[in-house]
């Protein structure tokens, strides 16, 4: 670790992992969780969960409060998580994260994501998997990656693009919590399940809507190569089955699309291929070889899921064009792609109105993973 050059004492420093944003519309609460390097009583940190909160005016003068409090310098080098609480999804966005975006102790591959209630009570909830709470943030939705067709994951960088390009949609994580099967009744005095069954979405800088669990799928089989898909099904019978669970991957790099412009008009087309894997079926052989086994899919299967998972595509991409979200950064994607069509598109229409006049089209082809 550094101390500044001699500036200020390492004793002195508080190494800063995560940090949360509370705003009400009138006063910003910071929430600094700390990486405990006190190692007077052994050789290694002890790793205890430490936040300590500052108010003011600003998040610049909730940080200057902190400092009078506790005497201690902030240190944002390794500072990789930004959580912001329920109430300041309601205010303007990039307002909020002025001071992140333009520190330039902050490192610009930091992860933004928001929470169910106040970013303090999530930072301070004790977890069974980390003793802090913010790596566990991490490993939930940072490292993910594109493991999981569950995380809409969104670091600084990504969100500065995404604002001062031609697409209007931002997106982050919103994570929940609960409590888990140990008996305790306070957040901070039991152990704490994360959960990101959700995603806050804005247009432009300003809260729009959320997105549920199904439209986060088909997002990220449409933006990403998915290695580990799943997909509920209702007692579906198929293939001489019961089956209750499929899970699938993108057997393509991501989903292929292609940038048109007709009559006047863009239109992108999506195709998607998904392998599939039956996970979970009702027999009445309940032997251990049955149970632990996968099962091929069949015809049946393959086009049921086809029909089902078309479904919740199309919810998405009519959901994006009713809010103009632009989540896929289909505008920009459009002007890369297909730089001739937008000028021409332009040429004859107010820019803005692009997003408004984009029709998308898709296909979706399963076949059992070989």
């Amino acid at each position: 670790f550094t101390n500044d050059f001699g500036g200020v004492s390492l004793e002195n420093t508080a190494i800063i992992v995560a940090c949360g944003v509370d705003y009400d519309g009138s006063s910003y609460t910071v929430s600094c969780q700390l990486a405990d390097s006190d190692t007077s009583q052994g050789n290694t940190p002890s790793q205890q969960q430490v936040v300590i909160c500052g108010q003011g005016s600003t998040p610049a003068t909730a940080l200057s409060d902190l400092i009078q409090q506790t005497g201690w310098y902030p240190n944002l080098n390794f500072c990789y998580a930004i959580v912001l609480g329920e109430e300041t999804l309601q205010y303007d966005l990039m307002e909020v994260l002025d001071f992140f975006l333009r520190s330039e102790d902050l490192n610009d591959a930091a992860l933004v994501c928001a929470c169910e209630g106040k970013a303090e009570e999530l930072l301070k909830a004790k977890t069974p998997l980390d003793s802090v709470s913010a790596f566990t943030v991490l490993k939930v939705i940072y490292q993910s990656g594109n493991a999981s067709d569950a995380i809409m994951g969104l670091n600084l960088k990504f969100l500065v693009n995404r604002f001062y390009g031609k697409s209007n949609g931002l997106y982050m994580t919103y994570l929940t919590y609960r409590e888990a099967d140990t008996g305790a009744s306070d957040p901070q005095d039991g152990k704490n399940v994360f959960e990101t069954n959700r995603a806050v979405v804005f247009r432009k800088e300003f809260f729009s809507h959320f997105l549920e669990r199904a439209q986060i799928r088909a997002f990220n089989h449409l933006t990403q190569a998915v290695r580990i898909g799943s997909f509920e099904l209702s007692d579906l019978e198929a293939d001489g089955q019961k089956i209750r669970r499929v899970e699938f991957q993108t057997s393509s790099p991501k989903a292929e699309a292609s940038y048109l412009y007709e009559n006047g008009l863009p239109r992108i087309r999506y195709k998607l291929e998904l392998s599939l894997v039956i996970r979970h079926l009702e027999s009445d052989d309940d032997s251990i070889e049955n149970i632990s086994s996968s099962y091929q899919a069949g015809e049946e299967l393959c086009r049921a899921v086809e029909e089902a998972f078309g479904g919740e595509v199309r919810a998405f991409l009519d959901d994006l064009s009713a809010y103009g979200t632009d989540v896929l950064s289909a505008q920009e994607n459009f002007f890369k792609f297909n730089p001739e069509g937008y000028r021409l598109y332009t040429r004859s229409h107010p820019e803005e109105d692009f997003f408004r006049d984009l029709t998308f089209e898709f296909e979706i082809s399963a076949h059992p993973k070989k």
